[in-house]
């Protein structure tokens, strides 16, 4: 079951399970009508890749893990 945890912009993310993977960092966070509220994640130290991704599932830790 996913945690309610408080996502804001400048969060930093690491999808679950790869420690080596990339760091996301929350840009922007929007909803749309009958929608979960989302966000753009940028990846760390490269401006020109970035993830949408729903805040219930950045909020699981099945899915991403916080690193601050």
């Amino acid at each position: 079951m996913f945690n309610k945890q408080k996502i804001a912009i400048g969060d930093r993310f690491q999808k679950t399970g790869n420690f080596q993977s990339a760091v996301w960092v929350v840009s922007r966070i929007f909803q749309l009508p009958s929608e979960p509220p989302h966000a753009y994640l940028d990846k760390e130290g490269d401006s020109y890749e970035s993830l949408t991704v729903s805040v219930p599932a950045l909020g699981d830790p099945k899915f991403f893990r916080r690193l601050n």
